[in-house]
């Protein structure tokens, strides 16, 4: 689903379609790896589980500095190329 995401000036932000494009990856990857735990969890290896949360819990923190990382260069109006 795309929205329609202006910026103050009207114009189309590169960088709000950017944020909600990772926004929505990263809630999806979250969903996949949250299912491959319990999966994990269901099989009776708790060793997978683990790796796999930690795994999870990386791709969280990861994703969301870099979503807070391209949200600070889109309000202090750095261009995009």
């Amino acid at each position: 689903m795309s929205y329609n995401r202006r910026s103050e000036f009207g114009l189309p932000s590169r960088w709000l379609e950017l944020n909600s494009s990772a926004i929505e990856l990263l809630f999806a990857v979250t969903v996949v790896l949250g299912s491959m735990s319990l999966f994990a969890l269901a099989s009776g290896d708790p060793e997978t589980t683990a790796f796999i949360a930690l795994t999870g819990i990386a791709v969280v923190l990861l994703g969301t500095a870099l979503v807070r990382l391209s949200e600070h260069l889109r309000t202090n109006r750095t261009p995009l190329s």
